[in-house]
């Protein structure tokens, strides 16, 4: 089944879910597009939202269009996919659409966080991140930096970054630069490391979390004993590096920072590797008003105009 991710908004960000509900027929469109190209027979859209589900719903009936709607929970990452879906994000069918049709290119991003007015902006490819900045109101704080991507699963980038060199991510979050979240954004692998060796106990709380199902908590295990215990890091080619783990961990140790490296690695190799299984189930991950507490986000979660 191919689906259409209107839900998997990170904290503070709307983008999915505001191009669900302002552009439902692109959406439907793309949706269609993208099935006839990739061989899906069955389409879907998940939603969280009860403003997207209505429109998608009318663009759905507007062409008779064969498409079910997956109620899913209101949490990051949110697609309640299965090990043979495919998931497209909502911006990804409207820029479908927007080709076929051919509109000019728009890359859809969520300003966020410590700016004077949150909201959902179509930027170019050649926009930087401090020109974003400016167009959702400015920053609020004189120091601060910019997170393509958000929390938890973004990283920094310069004020002078554009889009495209940024991946035209669908989230910039806004946050001073004395923030806890950018602090550990700079934290290195190495450190991480070296923290997981004297902090981690082990206690399976990433891995219960991991919206793909794989053992974090096994990966730090091996990776700072040095043993070889049985754990497959091979396994990890299939992290999303969606971060929920470190959202999740007591310790406030980063598993995400080590399974990515440990990611980024095979990728290198994946020429001279057969490729992992898709992890047999998934799962939501973290309640999204929950992780934007647990991010120290609470401040900044005001209203997104779209």
């Amino acid at each position: 089944m191919l689906i259409g991710d209107c839900a998997s908004d990170p904290p503070l960000s709307m983008t999915q879910r505001g191009l669900a509900a302002a552009r439902a027929d692109d959406v439907i469109y793309g949706l269609g597009a993208v099935a006839l190209a990739r061989g899906h027979e069955q389409m879907a859209v998940a939603v969280a939202d009860e403003v997207a589900r209505a429109a998608l719903a009318r663009a759905i009936a507007a062409i008779g269009a064969d498409v079910a709607i997956l109620d899913v929970a209101d949490a990051w990452p949110a697609t309640a996919a299965g090990a043979k879906d495919e998931v497209f994000p909502a911006s990804a069918l409207v820029a479908v659409a927007d080709e076929a049709r051919a509109r000019p290119a728009i890359s859809w991003v969520t300003v966020a966080g410590a700016v004077g007015e949150p909201c959902l902006l179509g930027g170019v490819p050649s926009e930087t991140m401090a020109e974003l900045v400016a167009r959702a109101g400015g920053p609020l704080d004189d120091d601060w930096v910019a997170v393509a991507g958000g929390a938890p699963a973004g990283r920094l980038v310069e004020h002078d970054a554009t889009l495209a060199a940024a991946g035209l991510p669908a989230t910039l979050l806004v946050l001073p630069a004395r923030h806890p979240w950018v602090r550990r954004l700079r934290t290195t692998v190495a450190d991480w490391l070296w923290r997981a060796a004297s902090a981690c106990e082990g206690c399976r709380v990433c891995s219960d979390a991991c919206p793909v199902t794989l053992t974090p908590h096994a990966l730090v295990a091996t990776l700072t004993s040095g043993r070889d215990d049985g754990t497959a890091p091979a396994a990890f080619a299939a992290c999303t590096g969606c971060g929920v783990c470190d959202a999740a961990c007591p310790a406030s140790l980063s598993p995400r920072a080590l399974a990515v490296d440990v990611r980024d690695r095979f990728a290198l190799l994946a020429p001279r590797l057969d490729p992992p299984g898709a992890p047999a189930t998934r799962r939501p991950g973290i309640d999204r008003a929950l992780l934007t507490l647990r991010l120290g986000l609470g401040a900044y979660d005001r209203s997104v105009s779209r």
